[in-house]
């Protein structure tokens, strides 16, 4: 007798869908999208047994009570996410959520039914950043300082903006306004995204690159409340930065103006060369240890790196959630990745696999 096939649905076919569907190929999968390309193209590559354009959320979750999938996986845009969520789970589904929606998933917990499981989050960062977090939180010495760099970066940019992106560029200006919590002292602060700049040149093929604090935290605002400093930050080309702090101090990233700056903007920003993955960690121990992790991907024309990483970390939360490890899970509820640390060394050997060059280290202070 054989084991019965898992039933998942993937809402969303973009670059991280397509990226995730290519890796679930052992599950019986159907796909929800509203563009008709995007369901092209993964039926051109032979994937999803069922391919549907009605993705509204409730839509969603008619056919989740339909079908009694055993997971779902949304890959939509940000501002869709938090809908999306809310009908998955209102309809008593188990989540894989990659989608990066402004409000805190901590406030979506007592929405998760008894038996089922939501993983918000589940990108690179935040995501693959709370599976570093929550490793080093648990070691002996704990964890007195955390700090995430990470940047979706052309390898190749181009002026005036210095800057591509992998996904809308509504999302990417999201960026520069919305509030970006972190810790320092012990107190939760709300500094602004662009009013400080920090200048870094970790990445020595790279070069010299600019950061600035963004909203990469949070769950771990509430789950890891003792760490005394914190902070996520992403990484830009000098340049691309002081001009979005120009547009922000002529008010064009003010909310009312912010999408017509998008669509301005969009030309100018569509990928036109392969982009690449930059990352850093870094914890602290209460005892003084120090553990650095470091990723440079490579995208190619046809796979973008970041879709590519941000795929691999839902990859490997949604096998963990189809296998309902006990050590992992026991019972349903929610779980952002700080709380399934056993999974980083899965999902790095997974990112490898990629092709993912990552280093890691520690030693004393």
């Amino acid at each position: 007798m054989t084991d019965r096939k898992k039933k998942v649905l993937l809402v969303g076919a973009g670059r991280v869908g397509r990226f995730v569907a290519a890796h679930l190929q052992d599950v019986l999968l159907d796909v929800m999208d509203p563009s008709e390309e995007a369901l092209a193209n993964l039926r051109s590559q032979g994937l999803g047994r069922r391919l549907s354009s009605d993705a509204s959320p409730t839509q969603v979750q008619q056919c989740i009570r339909a079908e009694a999938y055993d997971l779902v996986i949304s890959a939509v845009p940000g501002n869709l996410g938090e809908a999306m969520a809310q009908a998955v789970l209102a309809a008593g589904a188990s989540l894989v959520d990659v989608s990066f929606y402004p409000r805190n998933p901590v406030e979506l917990a007592a929405e998760v039914r008894p038996d089922a499981v939501y993983i918000p989050d589940a990108g690179i960062a935040p995501g693959l950043s709370n599976l570093f977090a929550g490793k080093w939180h648990r070691a002996p010495g704990g964890l007195r300082e955390f700090r995430c760099y990470v940047g979706g970066l052309p390898q190749r940019p181009r002026p005036p903006l210095f800057y591509e992106a992998p996904f809308h560029p509504m999302d990417a200006l999201d960026e520069y306004v919305r509030p970006a919590g972190i810790i320092r002292n012990g107190r939760v602060e709300w500094p602004e995204p662009l009013a400080v700049l920090e200048h870094v040149s970790f990445f020595d093929e790279v070069g010299p690159l600019t950061a600035f604090y963004s909203d990469g935290l949070r769950t771990l605002l509430y789950t890891l409340k003792d760490v005394p400093m914190m902070a996520e930050l992403t990484l830009r080309y000098r340049p691309h930065l002081e001009l979005m702090r120009s547009f922000y101090e002529l008010g064009f990233l003010h909310e009312d103006r912010r999408a017509t700056l998008a669509e301005w903007l969009l030309p100018a920003v569509k990928m036109q060369g392969p982009d690449m993955t930059l990352m850093r960690c870094r914890a602290v121990g209460s005892n003084g240890a120090i553990r650095t992790f470091q990723m440079i991907d490579y995208g190619t024309p046809a796979q973008a790196s970041m879709s590519k990483v941000t795929g691999s970390v839902a990859v490997v939360a949604a096998r963990a959630v189809l296998n309902r490890r006990a050590e992992l899970f026991g019972d349903g509820g929610f779980y952002p990745l700080e709380r399934l640390s056993d999974l980083w060394d899965e999902a790095v050997a997974f990112l490898r696999a990629q092709g993912a060059r990552i280093k890691e280290t520690a030693g004393p202070a």
